[in-house]
């Protein structure tokens, strides 16, 4: 499952049964309490009684001239992918 196709369909299902949608991008996160408390980039405070981190993923690699050659023969760097190896 790709990521921005997950979060498209959830926020689609929140707005589809009446949840009120903000867009910000969140700077912390105090998990020390519920409802746990977040901070936006905004300085709007939130609260929330489940968070969702999403990092995400990104190839690492190395920079061996043997990575390049044997790139797709054998050698990835593809997390979700090689995980269970």
């Amino acid at each position: 499952i790709q990521g921005p196709w997950l979060m498209e369909q959830m926020r689609d299902q929140a707005a589809h049964v009446g949840a009120r949608l903000i867009n910000d991008f969140i700077a912390s996160v105090d998990f020390s309490s519920r409802p746990f408390t977040c901070t936006g980039d905004s300085g709007d405070v939130y609260t929330a009684d489940a968070v969702i981190i999403a990092t995400g993923a990104q190839a690492r690699w190395l920079g061996l001239p043997s990575e390049t050659r044997f790139k797709g023969f054998g050698v990835s760097a593809c997390a979700t992918c090689d995980g269970f190896f």
